[in-house]
């Protein structure tokens, strides 16, 4: 939960910024946070439709073909991902056991070994 808090704080900092970039701040930590194991893009787009609504950008009833764009774009989209993941990435240590509902992830730095399952979202080490 810290990291969906840390994005709900995020994006409320984004206040008074032109709505298409509240909807890409919001939708972007969505998707790099990706805390559930199926739904995420279904979730990602409306979470992007009900910002632009409610922001006024976009009457109600009217549907921007985000997938289409996404998969349009689709190396940009990737590239863009990973340009942001891949140096936080490098901070953890993944181990997953198909056997098991978890991963395991021990964070550099931190003593301890963090277990998350699968559904929650990912968490800092305690």
């Amino acid at each position: 939960m810290q990291l969906l808090d840390a994005l709900a704080t995020t994006v409320a900092r984004t206040e008074g910024q032109h709505p298409a970039v509240r909807a890409a701040v919001a939708s972007f930590g969505f998707v790099y946070i990706h805390p559930f194991v199926d739904g995420n893009g279904r979730i990602l787009r409306y979470l992007i439709h009900d910002m632009l609504v409610r922001e006024a950008f976009t009457p109600p009833g009217f549907i921007f073909p985000v997938s289409a764009v996404i998969l349009k774009r689709l190396v940009d989209y990737m590239a863009a991902l990973e340009g942001h993941s891949e140096p936080v990435l490098r901070l953890a240590e993944y181990h997953f056991d198909p056997r098991a509902s978890t991963w395991g992830r021990k964070i550099r730095g931190c003593s301890n070994r963090a277990t998350v399952t699968l559904i929650s979202p990912r968490r800092q080490c305690s």
